[in-house]
């Protein structure tokens, strides 16, 4: 319930926030690192892509959840649980196949 109340609020920052942000890109780095060496590819690479995903996947599920609520007048878990669910099945498919 406070992600929901705080993403209701007007000057919610949430996922633009600076550190949140900051640790998106670490995390993503450190992911597709991960993955590249399990993939015996690029570690750098992988880094990058592993960061560019993390920040396109932020904003894009952001703007897309915003989106949604507005336009379906829906709570926002509601639409919340089911954006984390296709998150992992996504994860979880894309790393499956390659």
């Amino acid at each position: 319930m406070q992600s929901s109340a705080a993403f209701q609020k007007e000057n919610y920052c949430g996922k633009r926030n600076g550190l949140r942000k900051t640790a998106r890109i670490i995390m993503g780095s450190l992911t597709g690192a991960c993955l590249g060496v399990a993939g015996n590819v690029s570690v750098w690479l992988a880094a990058v892509l592993g960061a560019i995903g993390a920040l396109v996947g932020a904003f894009g599920g952001y703007r897309a959840r915003v989106g949604l609520v507005r336009a379906l007048h829906a709570p926002d878990f509601a639409i919340a649980i089911p954006e984390d669910l296709v998150a992992i099945d996504l994860s979880v498919f894309l790393i499956s196949r390659f």
